[in-house]
């Protein structure tokens, strides 16, 4: 991977839990990393949930590779900051397992990391 395929500077946020003084679960986001990444667009669809419809993109957003992006059981914890856009990770890639790139797959548009 080029240097410069890499142009938008992200955050990758981990979701964390703790209760209230009245035992209500609250959902708080710690930054994991800063980095800079590639975001491409996969696919796109209108959905009708709950006579609502929503629009959901899926991405592909490439980093440089990180342990922290290597646990497959904390990745879907996690979600992706850019520009005010929230994407939540689905599935992280260590592509061909040379520890060197990274692919998230994301969805944008749902339920912005909730």
């Amino acid at each position: 991977m080029k240097a410069g395929d890499l142009r938008k500077r992200i955050e990758i946020q981990q979701r964390s839990s703790a209760q209230d003084e009245y035992g209500q679960q609250l959902t708080s986001w710690g930054t994991l990393l800063t980095t800079w990444a590639q975001i491409e667009p996969i696919s796109g669809a209108q959905l009708d949930r709950a006579r609502s419809i929503y629009n959901e993109t899926s991405h592909k957003v490439t980093v440089r590779w990180r342990a922290q992006l290597n646990d497959i059981r904390r990745v879907g914890s996690y979600r992706v900051l850019y520009a005010g856009r929230i994407f939540d990770v689905g599935a992280s890639m260590n592509l061909d397992e040379r520890n060197r790139t990274v692919v998230l797959l994301c969805n944008e548009g749902i339920n912005e990391g909730g």
